[in-house]
C-alpha cells in the first residue's frame, strides 16, 4: 500500500477482513444475511473511497476496520498538508459510498427487491447523517476547508439528531456522544476566535474556483442522499402496499429465509 510497508499492509487487510466478518455474523441476526451483506458493502465501498483519495494525497493509510452496530473507519499515518486535502478525502468516502447506494437502488426498483431498498434508504440515511459539517464527521473535515462557521449549525443538527434517535444501541449512544463532544468542541472553538479568545489559524491562499468546486460537490450530495431517501421511502411504501405488508415484516422476511 502507498507509503506503509508490504507487511503492515498484510497485517492491515487481515484486521480489515476478520473484522469485516465479525461485523456481518453478529447484524445478520439482527437484520438478516442479505441486508447485512448490502449494509456492509456500501461502508466498505465508502472506506475504500477514503483511501483512495488519501492515495491521492499520498497520504499513507491502513485498511478499514469494521465496527459493529457503529460503522468502520480508517487510520491515516501521517496529517494532511492542509484543509484542502482534508476535505477531499473526507469526500471520498460519501462519492464511493453514494455512488454504491445509488447502484443498489436501481438495483431494487428494476428487480423490485423490498430488501435492495431498505439498504438503499440506509444507505442514502447514513450518508446523510454524515454529511452534517460537525466534528469528525466527513461533512466536517469540508466545513474545515470550505468554512468553519459550519461547526456551528452543524453541531445544534447533530445535538438534534441524537436527541430525537430513538432505539440508540449501547455502541450508538457512545459513539453519538463522543461525535457530540468533538462537534461542540469544534463549535466553541470557532467561536472562541470570533471573540478573541484565541488566534484564528492562517488563511490557506487557494484559489476562490477550488473552494466553490468542494462546495458543489458537498452540496450535491447532500441533495442526493436527501432527494434519494425521499424517493426510495415512498418506492418502499408502495411496494409494501401492493404485497400489502407492514413496516416490520419489511426486513424479518430475509431473517427467516436465512
Amino acid at each position: 500500500m502507498h507509503g506503509i510497508s508490504a507487511r503492515a499492509s498484510r497485517v492491515s487487510a487481515t484486521l480489515s477482513l476478520v473484522s469485516l466478518i465479525l461485523s456481518f455474523y453478529l447484524l445478520q441476526d439482527q437484520m438478516g444475511g442479505k441486508v447485512a451483506a448490502g449494509v456492509l458493502s456500501i461502508l466498505a465501498v465508502h472506506e475504500v473511497g477514503h483511501l483512495v483519495l488519501a492515495r491521492r494525497f499520498n497520504v499513507p493509510a491502513l485498511w478499514p476496520i469494521f465496527i459493529p452496530w457503529s460503522g468502520a473507519c480508517i487510520l491515516m499515518l501521517k496529517e494532511t498538508k492542509d484543509s484542502f486535502e482534508q476535505a477531499w478525502i473526507g469526500l471520498g468516502g460519501p462519492l464511493f459510498g453514494v455512488s454504491a447506494t445509488i447502484a443498489l437502488h436501481c438495483a431494487g426498483v428494476c428487480w423490485h427487491s423490498k430488501w435492495l431498498l431498505s439498504v438503499a434508504l440506509w444507505g442514502y440515511s447514513v450518508h446523510l447523517l454524515n454529511l452534517i459539517p460537525a466534528g469528525s464527521l466527513d461533512g466536517g473535515h469540508v466545513a474545515g476547508f470550505v468554512g468553519r462557521w459550519l461547526f456551528v449549525p452543524g453541531a445544534i443538527v447533530l445535538f438534534l439528531v441524537v436527541w430525537f434517535a430513538e432505539n440508540l444501541s449501547v455502541s450508538g449512544k457512545v459513539l453519538f456522544g463522543l461525535l457530540l463532544l468533538h462537534a461542540f468542541w469544534c463549535a466553541a472553538a470557532f467561536l472562541a476566535e470570533k471573540l478573541g479568545f484565541k488566534d484564528a489559524p492562517k488563511e490557506q491562499k487557494l484559489s476562490i474556483r477550488s473552494r466553490r468546486v468542494v462546495w458543489l460537490v458537498f452540496l450535491c450530495l447532500i441533495y442526493v442522499c436527501a432527494g434519494g431517501a425521499i424517493l426510495v421511502n415512498l418506492q418502499i411504501e408502495e411496494l409494501m402496499i401492493e404485497s400489502q405488508e407492514t413496516p416490520e415484516t419489511l426486513l424479518s422476511q430475509d431473517y427467516e429465509k436465512d
